[in-house]
Order: structure tokens, then sequence, then C-alpha cells
């Protein structure tokens, strides 16, 4: 992999952790014994199907599109918007609003085009959570 491939696999990844995609499991009857298999189903992703755990989730995380598919992109945004975030989206730039007035680090992020400033917002936005929750969690423990 190339260095933007490894870094498109490591924000791609943040991504699917952030949206909680699990693999699934379901059973058929082969020849009178239940067989597992595995697989992701998402409305706009469905994987192929695995006798083996966690390889529909790697084969998922190996061809995630959110960094080149809007239709990919949008329920990582609705997420986000969830949350008590929004997106303005226009020229080709994206900003990330809380409420009316408050912007996470008042950035405007342009990168190029709409669908790579929405997704690096949304990499940025998950970014700066996760480092909230751990803090919190950090804080919490150690009052313990």
């Amino acid at each position: 992999m190339t260095r933007i491939e490894t870094e498109t696999y490591k924000t791609n990844k943040l991504i699917i952790e952030y949206l909680n995609v699990k693999e699934t499991i379901s059973y058929y009857d082969s020849y009178g014994k239940k067989t597992s298999v595995f697989k992701i189903e998402l409305p706009y992703y469905k994987s192929k199907v695995y006798s083996s755990p966690n390889l529909s989730y790697d084969n998922f995380l190996l061809n995630a599109k959110y960094h080149k598919n809007w239709n990919w992109l949008m329920p990582v945004v609705e997420k986000i918007e969830e949350d008590g975030y929004e997106f303005n989206i226009y020229d080709k730039k994206c900003e990330l609003v809380f409420g009316e007035n408050y912007k996470i680090e008042d950035i405007t992020f342009d990168e190029g085009s709409k669908l790579a400033s929405t997704y690096k917002a949304a990499v940025s936005y998950i970014q700066w959570k996760n480092e909230v929750e751990k803090s919190l969690k950090e804080n919490i423990n150690n009052k313990k």
C-alpha cells in the first residue's frame, strides 16, 4: 500500500468504528448441519458471505469508499448531524458548525472538492470526538 492508501485505510477504519459497523452472523442448513456464515449489510454495501469470521469485515475495510463516494459519506454526515453538528458545504469547502455559532476549532475545510472537504471535516470531527471521549475516560479513571 502507498502512503496515501494507508492513510485512507486508517481514516476509513476510523469512520467504520464511528458508525459501529459490525459483521453479522447467520446460519443455513447444509446437509442437516447448521453452518455459520458471516457478512456485512448496509444500505450502500453488501459483502460476500464468508464461512470464517472477520473476512467480510476485513474485505469491507479494504473496499470502503467513504473518501470517494457521496452515497457512502452521507450516512457519516447524518450521524455527525445527529450529534448536534451541522455541515455547511459550499463552493469546494465544508464547514462544521455546532448550533448556530460554534465551529470546531473554527475550521473551514478546503480540500479542492466538496467531497474531499466534507470527508476531511467528517474525519476531523471523529478524531476530535475520540480525543474528547478518551480524555473524559482518563479523568474518570483518575478519580477512582
